[in-house]
């Protein structure tokens, strides 16, 4: 995949204005904010500003080719049999790129998406990056404005129907009641939770009454990680 971001990177050089430079210079003015958007665990070493800011540049543009070819169908210079970015890309990527959007490992920050789309901040892209981000998830045009998350995948999150997140309070200390954890199946089990399928399509479409959980049906798939 590596390769594929790389080539990803060069054809988005080769339609912009602009230079390599020109794009890490600008996204070095917002570093702080970009890594403040990660957990970086104690054991590994800090990654260095340069190579933090070439990783944040070879995702956004993968992310802005990968919405070109397969939303706006704009597949100029790539050939037609290309595995990921060409008209006839390989069947495999096709059904698994959303999957793989999700995965927490794949997340970037939308103020990424936003500087790469006018590294000279001539206008607001706010809205723009946000669009690319549904419309990646969902495969179809997004019409909305309002639709304001930090990452692709709060994006999907907000966008799913029957998907609501409770408001953390800005400059709350403690959000762990706003974010509690289900226990799993078997302790609920064990606790003699009852367990029915909800009538609703809503795919998180949840309620719990009088010792009674309601789900809607779900096929388990491998990929079901993704939405965990």
């Amino acid at each position: 995949m590596e390769h594929h971001m790389r080539r990803a990177f060069l054809h988005f050089l080769d339609r912009s204005k602009h230079s390599a430079d020109v794009y890490l210079v600008i996204l070095e003015t917002v570093e702080r904010k970009l890594r403040a958007c990660y957990e970086w665990p104690d054991e590994l070493p800090r990654m260095e500003i340069p190579e933090f800011l070439n990783m944040m540049l070879l995702d956004g543009c993968f992310l802005l080719e990968l919405h070109r070819t397969t939303i706006d169908k704009d597949t100029t210079g790539y050939t037609d049999d290309d595995p990921v970015f060409g008209p006839n890309r390989a069947e495999f990527f096709s059904d698994n790129k959303t999957e793989d959007l999700l995965l927490s490992e794949n997340q970037i920050p939308l103020l990424v998406l936003q500087t790469l789309l006018d590294p000279l901040r001539e206008r607001s892209h706010a809205a723009e990056a946000h669009k690319v981000a549904y419309e990646l998830y969902w495969s179809d045009k997004c019409t909305s404005t309002n639709i304001k998350g930090m990452h692709p995948l709060h994006v999907y999150q907000m966008t799913t129907p029957g998907c609501h997140f409770p408001v953390v309070e800005e400059g709350l200390r403690n959000p762990e009641p706003y974010h509690k954890k289900v226990p799993s199946a078997t302790a609920l089990h064990d606790a003699r939770v009852k367990f029915q399928v909800s009538p609703c399509d809503a795919n998180l479409k949840i309620s719990f009454d009088d010792g009674v959980l309601k789900l809607p049906y779900a096929v388990i798939t491998p990929s079901e990680v993704c939405i965990r």
